[in-house]
């Protein structure tokens, strides 16, 4: 017969997915769809029913050996858990229907959203896109948010919405320009400005230095710019119908004019947040999630602020989360034991989580309170045993935090690698060496000791004595990720995505040469550039075609090479000691929507080392912050499908490919008043799960794996059982209304 699954009490009915329990042969004959086999032993002619004596499994009359022998070659085979045992030749197998009730799963999303002014943009589309991302995800979801910088003034997450965006968040445009009509000849509206350096247009990397601001002075000029050029295309009339009416009626984008007058004024789009209540609910659910704008849109940090200037979205993640930390009782809230948990991080800075062991020399202190992060829990004064045993008196330096100077330079800084390497770390002779495959990257051996070798390195600090200290401050970035993985029962239900910065081609040149990159011929000359070095020599074997778009299908390895010598050319841009005034200006990407990008290498790092359970997306290429969560909720998606295998299923026994088996909807309990089930193939990826009699195929790159074990499945759905029972991990959305069959096979001869 077939019955309904119980539901955990949050899975709402029109997820209900409905099994088969294989009580009597009868029974599984029915709902069983032909596999095209010919019948053995049918004496009808066709594929069931059968006579007495023969039972039929997969379509076919088999001899019932609870009652005869076998006869032949056939052997007779069990189906674990059912009263059924049949006559097989060797190697065929039985089949028995598997339950669904824990799919999907419950999805924690947990965001850290970068706050400086660079990001309003990326901000506000997160806002606007979220629901789209919700809609196409598919597991029921609770979200809560934080910043990524590293004193935000609260340890807690977010509840207070952003009710407006300083200047900074302005309208500009990335151009070569040397005065303004460079800028009108390039953008062609008046009111752009040309804002250009006195010395040196580009650094080392290739970076623009100069860029276009718009001056408005009024918010018709902003709509005129920036809400209908799409659709108006190259008609002034058309903006003028659309720009009449004040405020505009369609369009977002306001002049702001601090001073009173247009000198220093810009068109900001206003937080999608500005409308919200005072206070939202931190942790939002379900029923709440209309408010996530609220969260979403931080307050943007003021410039003058360390909060402004140092951003460690690592630290601050795991602050928050650290169920034995500073945020216990909103961790504990948040973290749902049933629910997997997803880490989002959106940012256009590198990350610059400071071990909490490293100690910067001149960053003397008295009390935490002289160090900058020590209210979030990440920094505090103590006694510095290095520099209190050089001078021989106590000596309290500031733990685990660095100066602001080092804003644009924590791409330069190494991972703390415990306290003897810190403290001759400040002759910069560490490590003893003979070579210069003895050093760590961008090192070399000199003298026997590894020293510094890429652009600026020695340099980065030359406002501490002795210069170029410290190096190594930054905190290691594999154990984040083993504590966030500590938060659950299962590494499984983990899963990661960011959203930052990262090096790719710039739009096309005019005359559809190669693609342009920020890659400098210094860099490709440079020999301790390695990854430069290895992507000149790839290119002269590279086709054509992948020289021009490296994006195109099968220039996987040449866009790979290009991408470690973009990213390689960036870092020693920002050390440029050439340039050290540009050196800060250098970025890895950049789009009109999004701006400029630093590289976000660190959360690259981090993301990646959850292998499949993560994922990287650059919020400068096609489809902006939009097609980023749309991305990530497809990924997800072949993660929160999992059901437990039925009761009686073994490690010994092998699970072979699997049936769909699309129930009728004459065997459901739903009644003729209630709407239908809701379709999850609805705007999902593919491969979607809806043709009856298609075999599934089984790995990490098929459509399911087997879970050894997973906390659901438990007896009498016992979260605290030891011994959890296996689970299929779906890796696509599964429509609803489907049955699925787990094939066992049972070793020969094994009869009830």
């Amino acid at each position: 017969m077939l019955v309904p699954c119980q539901m955990e009490e949050e899975m709402p009915r029109q997820r209900t997915f409905y099994f088969a329990i294989v009580l009597r042969l009868q029974v599984l004959a029915l709902v069983l769809p032909s596999c095209g086999l010919l019948p053995l032993g049918d004496p009808g002619g066709g594929p069931c029913p059968c006579k007495e004596g023969l039972v039929c499994v997969n379509s076919i009359c088999r001899a019932d050996c609870r009652s005869s022998d076998c006869l032949g070659d056939t052997e007779c085979h069990s189906i674990e858990g059912a009263d059924l045992a049949v006559c097989m030749p060797p190697g065929e197998a039985l089949a028995i229907q598997m339950d669904g009730p824990k799919l999907p799963v419950p999805i924690d999303l947990f965001w850290v959203v970068e706050q400086s002014a660079g990001t309003c943009q990326e901000r506000n589309d997160l806002a606007r896109s979220f629901f789209e991302f919700h809609d196409r995800l598919g597991g029921q979801s609770q979200v809560s948010v934080r910043t990524a910088v590293a004193d935000s003034g609260s340890i807690g997450f977010l509840s207070s919405p952003a009710t407006q965006f300083p200047p900074g968040c302005g309208e500009y445009r990335v151009r070569e320009c040397a005065d303004d009509e460079d800028c009108l000849a390039q953008l062609g509206g008046a009111g752009w400005h040309c804002n250009a350096p006195s010395t040196q247009m580009v650094t080392l990397n290739g970076s623009m230095n100069s860029i276009c601001t718009f001056r408005c002075g009024g918010d018709s000029e902003c709509c005129r710019e920036f809400c209908f050029l799409d659709e108006c295309a190259e008609d002034p009339s058309c903006l003028d119908k659309q720009c009449k009416d004040s405020p505009n009626q369609g369009c977002a984008f306001e002049c702001e004019q601090p001073g009173g007058g247009p000198q220093n004024s810009g068109c900001l789009d206003p937080p999608a947040s500005r409308d919200c209540p005072v206070e939202v609910p931190s942790v939002l659910d379900d029923q709440q999630l209309s408010l996530f704008p609220c969260l979403a849109v931080a307050e943007t940090a003021s410039a003058m602020s360390y909060a402004a200037s140092l951003s460690q979205g690592l630290a601050a993640l795991w602050t928050t989360l650290d169920p034995t930390g500073p945020n216990t009782a909103q961790a504990a809230q948040f973290l749902r034991p049933q629910a997997d948990l997803a880490i989002m991080i959106l940012s256009d800075e590198e990350d610059c989580s400071i071990d909490p062991d490293f100690a910067s020399p001149n960053f003397t202190c008295k009390d935490d309170k002289d160090c900058p992060g020590w209210s979030s829990g990440q920094a505090h004064c103590k006694t510095d045993l290095h520099f209190s045993q050089m001078s021989g008196k106590p000596i309290k330096l500031c733990h685990g935090s660095i100066k602001k100077d080092y804003y644009h330079s924590c791409g330069l800084l190494g991972e703390y690698q415990g306290l003897d390497h810190h403290n001759c770390a400040y002759d910069l002779g560490c490590k003893d060496c003979q070579a210069d495959a003895d050093c760590l990257e961008w090192w070399y051996c000199k003298s026997g000791k590894c020293r510094p070798n890429i652009y600026g390195l020695p340099n980065i600090a030359t406002f501490q004595n002795p210069p170029g200290t410290p190096i190594f401050a930054l905190a290691q970035i594999a154990p984040f990720r083993e504590k966030l993985l500590s938060l659950k029962k299962d590494p499984l239900q983990v899963f990661s995505a960011a959203i930052v910065g990262d090096g790719l081609p710039l739009p096309p040149a005019q005359n559809g040469s190669e693609l342009p990159s920020l890659i400098s011929k210094t860099c490709l000359d440079d020999a301790k550039l390695k990854a430069c070095a290895a992507f000149t020599e790839a290119k002269k074997t590279a086709e054509t075609r992948c020289i021009w778009e490296p994006s195109e299908e099968g220039c996987e390895e040449y866009r790979t090479f290009k991408l470690a010598c973009i990213r390689e050319c960036y870092v020693a841009s920002k050390g440029d000691p050439t340039s050290p005034t540009m050196a800060g200006n250098s970025y890895a990407a950049y789009s009109d929507e999004v701006g400029r990008q630093d590289a976000g290498l660190r959360y690259i790092r981090f993301a990646e080392m959850f292998g499949a359970a993560g994922a990287v997306y650059n919020p400068a290429a096609g489809g902006g912050i939009r097609a980023a969560l749309l991305g990530i909720a497809d990924r997800l998606n072949r993660r929160i499908y999992r059901a437990c295998l039925p009761e009686g299923y073994s490690a010994g026994v092998t699970v072979l490919p699997l049936r769909q088996a699309p129930l009728d909807a004459e065997t459901t309990d739903r009644k003729a008043d209630e709407a239908p089930p809701h379709d999850w193939t609805d705007q999902t990826p593919e491969p979607v799960y809806n043709t009856p009699g298609e075999l599934l195929t089984h790995g990490p790159d098929g459509d399911y794996e087997i879970l050894p074990s997973w906390y659901a499945c438990c007896p009498q759905d016992n979260p605290d059982c030891p011994s959890p029972g296996p689970a299929i991990q779906f890796y696509a959305m599964v429509k609803a209304g489907t049955t699925f069959e787990v094939v066992y096979v049972t070793p020969q001869g094994s009869a009830n």
